[in-house]
């Protein structure tokens, strides 16, 4: 899996939430759940990823462009974001 992201919107998500997009392939490498983020338009098709980094439960918001997963953002997931990971975790086994 190969990722892209914009620079600038990289250097202002670790502003805003301590995580940067380099360290997305980690979420993916870990035990990630995935589902389509259908909640608006956005004129493309988006999904968010829930997995692990250092130890703690974070949000990867990205689309697919061809062969790339753009990352779109980042960030510590909060309980009820963590409550549906370990639940899809235990239901998968």
């Amino acid at each position: 899996m190969k990722f892209e992201w914009n620079e600038k919107k990289n250097q202002i998500n670790y502003e805003k939430h301590g995580l940067r997009f380099e360290d997305a392939e980690l979420v993916f490498e870990s035990k990630p759940i995935s589902f389509k983020d259908d909640r608006e338009n956005y004129g493309e098709e988006r999904f968010i990823t829930l997995g692990e980094l250092k130890n703690r439960v974070v949000v990867v918001v990205h689309t697919q462009r061809d062969l790339l997963t753009r990352i779109i953002s980042m960030r510590k997931a909060n309980e009820r974001e963590k409550k549906i990971y370990f639940k899809r975790l235990k239901e998968i086994g």
